[in-house]
């Protein structure tokens, strides 16, 4: 028995498998249903994921002004990415034909560090992210965390014991 090979898919067949088939987890997938389906997630990613972002933009610099910190963090953050897009995007369509190997070197050099300085700004406002909360108020307002009161604090008999209470109950052997 000869096998036949069927034509491939175009963009509109493709699609249509991949979104009859997208909770299914048996079977196959042509490839062309993959990569036909994998450029258009790829097309929506890169136009929706900004405007995504200009959504969160206020909340980060929320998040960034509760920790003590300023937003203008995010924002160089923001600066630095749109230099990165438009600098590649200049050395893209604006690079001579015959560009010689050392300096395509040190081009390729210059965006693996660039890369790794994004990288490492972005760790560096994560762990800003991640941090607790200012106690009290800072210079960009009360703290929607914590609050003063005039109370002292007494831990409930229902609440659990802190981790103070924990060791001092064990040094004291109760």
């Amino acid at each position: 028995m000869a096998l036949s090979e069927k034509p491939s898919l175009g963009i509109s067949e493709a699609l249509n498998a991949s979104t009859r088939n997208i909770f299914k987890f048996k079977g196959r997938a042509r490839r062309s249903e993959f990569w036909w389906t994998m450029v258009i997630v790829f097309l929506l990613n890169i136009i929706l994921t900004p405007l995504i972002n200009l959504f969160v933009i206020p909340l980060k610099v929320r998040r960034l002004h509760d920790t003590g910190k300023s937003g203008w963090w995010y924002g160089i953050n923001i600066l630095l990415k749109f230099a990165a897009i438009i600098g590649l995007i200049a050395c893209i369509f604006l690079s001579d034909k015959d560009i010689d190997e050392l300096r395509a070197f040190g081009f390729a050099f210059l965006i693996v560090g660039f890369v790794i300085f994004l990288s490492l700004y972005d760790l560096i406002l994560f762990i800003f992210f991640v941090c607790d909360s200012d106690k009290g108020k800072n210079k960009y307002g009360e703290s929607p965390k914590y609050y003063e009161t005039n109370e002292e604090i007494n831990p409930s008999p229902n609440s659990s014991p802190s981790s103070e209470q924990c060791t001092n109950n064990v040094q004291q052997g109760d």
